[in-house]
Order: structure tokens, then sequence, then C-alpha cells
């Protein structure tokens, strides 16, 4: 599998969710860093990288952090991009108090999103975008009423929920579009 080779300055792979973030919260996140996690191979990476001043991109596949470092030799940015090779579900990232977004796109996991809300700093953004429904991928996706008892407490500026249309989907499970800006005094609201 060839990975380096996937330099993106126009942007076209980039999430489309998180364009429209950026485009609405840009200018308020500037200069502040963010954590890309899990970032792949960079294909938001690099785009986030030209709206803050450092961007920490963590993931489990050592090739993806092999590609963002080669493309960033070929592609620089404004920002400092800085690797982290980590299984974020037995190695949650620290630091998840100093960022002002946290980009977790394509996938997802209830306990990491406690956690984050429970560390993230007020006014803090958290943008969630699950994968489309695609066969039974549903079964690792939320259902409404895990995504209400998560975001309790929290101020919602984005919310949009599509059910997965596969017979064997009983729990509604569906793909998720979540945004998110931690109420100032209010971390101690998530349900556990």
């Amino acid at each position: 599998m060839e990975l380096h080779p996937l330099i993106d300055k126009e942007n076209k792979y980039v999430s489309p969710f998180l364009k429209m973030v950026i485009g609405k919260y840009g200018a308020v996140l500037k200069d502040s860093m963010c954590l890309d996690i899990p970032c792949g191979n960079g294909r938001n990476t690099f785009f986030l990288a030209g709206h803050f001043s450092k961007i920490m991109a963590v993931d489990i596949n050592a090739d993806y952090l092999q590609a963002i470092r080669l493309n960033a030799q070929e592609f620089p940015v404004p920002a400092k991009i800085e690797l982290y090779h980590a299984n974020i579900l037995s190695k949650p990232v620290q630091e998840t108090g100093k960022v002002q977004l946290i980009c977790n796109i394509h996938f997802y996991h209830p306990d990491l999103i406690k956690n984050w809300l429970m560390n993230m700093s007020d006014e803090a953004l958290l943008l969630v975008e699950t994968p489309g429904c695609q066969g039974r991928n549903f079964e690792v996706l939320p259902n409404s009423r895990e995504i209400e008892t998560l975001i309790k407490g929290q101020e919602v500026l984005f919310y949009e929920f599509k059910v997965c249309k596969h017979p064997d989907n009983l729990e509604k499970r569906g793909k998720l579009k979540l945004l998110i800006k931690k109420r100032m005094d209010h971390g101690s609201d998530c349900a556990g």
C-alpha cells in the first residue's frame, strides 16, 4: 500500500463537515492547538495545519504517520505537526486540556468521547464524524440514546444523525456528525 503520494493541496478529500466547522469557527480557533485523532493518512491533518499553530496527529498505524512525515517535507505547512503513534483505546492522550479542537473523524468509541469531554478545556470544541453506513459497520456506530447521554450538559453546536438502513439494525445505530462546545464548569455532567 503506497501512502506517501497523498498530498491534497486542493483539500478535495478533507471532510466537508470539518471544512464547514473551520469556515464557521476558524477565526476563533486560529493560533491554538488541535488534536486530530485518529489522523489516518493525514487527509484532514494538513487542512487543519493551515488553521492552527500546532496539530497533534495521533494514529495506531505507523505507516500512516510515516506518510504524513514524508508529505510534510514536500508540502510545508505553517503549523507544527507532532506525530504520536498510539492505540487511543489503551493509551488516552493526556494533553486534551490544552487543545481548542478535538477532531475525531471516522472512528467512534463512547468511552473516548466521555474522556475527552471530561478533560477538555472550557469553551473547547469536539468534532465527531463517524463513517457512513456500509454493510454491517452499523454495529460499531452510535444510536441516538447513546449520543444524548454523552452530550448531556454540553453545548451542541451541530447535530446530525441518520440511522443506517439494514434489516439487522434493531438498535437504530447510524452515522453521526456532531460539534460540541464544552460549557464552563459542566465537565462533570457527562454521564458514565
